[in-house]
């Protein structure tokens, strides 16, 4: 019958999901059979798939996923059949930039491959870019699984970004904070990824600028998310065990002036009146970037007291380094000028 041929059709999709480690998909055709066997009255046939349910749940949280990167092909030149066209592609797993091009060049051995948009006098130019996709659904919950969260970021996705910093002004500044800017480009496409071909045309490109101060705040809940993230995988590890994995090097990162300017640079950049007095339009902003530096304040002892516990004894020297310039550097001179200021 057809109900027959139909439930045949629907087993074989969900064991190629599957062996494709899409399992979230796998999931949702077993849904569907269970639902009409219920209908149906034929519960014989429920419990099998309830177990494979369970399954590709314990499947998708236990086990390792590599994601295919997506990459902006433009063509340009008489002699490419695309010529004048854009389209995303979706590579292969593990795929990276440098296989990528190789690959292309291959196909299109008439063509020069490059990787910018400078000038060129090359007739015949494929321009290849990574690009990174926008999820349809972000999950600000980081006690979520990130295996999770990465599936959700790199699936159902049909606009493509990359970024392009820019400095304002031809100078260069004794703060790289204050001038740079933040060029967002973005590339739809009609349909989402995956799907059963590897490219789609681009239909409708954007652009959006960020300014400094937004700049600023971006990287501030990137690095909020990196640490909490960091201190979820670590904080359930052997007491001296001396892997701290990325925990170390974030807060390194977040804390130490002498890594990456430290929160002097922040403040010396927009939290000053001189600052508010020359781009009044940004003053809106400086609020925002405040409370992200508050609660990354706040989630650095949490930080601090994990990586306390799991470091190894040759380590103390580095954490007590940490531990005296986030008292010194954050709470005793930025936080409390901070607080007072609000």
């Amino acid at each position: 019958t057809e109900a027959e041929r139909k439930e045949v059709l629907y087993r074989d999709a969900f064991e190629m999901f599957a062996r494709g480690q899409d399992w979230e998909r796998s999931i949702e055709i077993t849904k569907i059979l269970v639902e009409r066997h219920e209908k149906t009255r034929k519960f014989d046939k429920i419990p099998p798939l309830l177990e494979n349910q369970a399954n590709f749940f314990a499947s998708i949280v236990n086990q390792e996923r590599f994601f295919a990167e997506y990459f902006h092909v433009k063509f340009q030149g008489k002699m490419l059949a695309d010529d004048g066209l854009e389209f995303i592609y979706r590579g292969y797993v593990q795929e990276d930039l440098r296989s990528f091009i190789v690959r292309m060049q291959e196909k299109y051995k008439e063509a020069t491959i490059k990787i910018d948009d400078k000038p060129t006098t090359d007739e015949n130019v494929v321009y290849i870019k990574t690009v990174r996709p926008v999820p349809a659904m972000v999950i600000d919950d980081l006690s979520v699984s990130e295996k999770i969260r990465a599936y959700l970021a790199m699936n159902n996705v049909n606009i493509f970004t990359y970024s392009l910093l820019k400095r304002s002004g031809t100078e260069k500044t004794d703060n790289e904070f204050r001038d740079l800017w933040n060029h967002k480009y973005f590339f739809h496409t009609k349909d989402t990824f995956p799907c059963q071909i590897r490219r789609l045309q681009v239909v409708e490109k954007t652009t959006e600028d960020v300014n400094p101060v937004c700049c600023a705040i971006e990287t501030l809940k990137q690095s909020y998310a990196s640490l909490k993230k960091a201190i979820i995988e670590n904080e359930h590890k052997q007491p001296r065990c001396g892997d701290t994995s990325d925990l170390g090097r974030y807060l390194g990162g977040m804390i130490d002036a002498g890594v990456n300017g430290g929160p002097k640079k922040y403040k010396d950049a927009f939290l000053n009146k001189e600052f508010e007095k020359e781009f009044p339009q940004f003053v809106q902003y400086v609020s925002q970037l405040k409370d992200q530096l508050i609660s990354l304040s706040e989630l650095i002892p949490e930080g601090l007291r994990v990586h306390d516990i799991i470091r190894s004894e040759q380590m103390e020297p580095f954490h007590q380094h940490l531990a005296k310039t986030f008292q010194e550097e954050w709470l005793n001179k930025l936080i409390r000028s901070l607080k007072e200021n609000k």
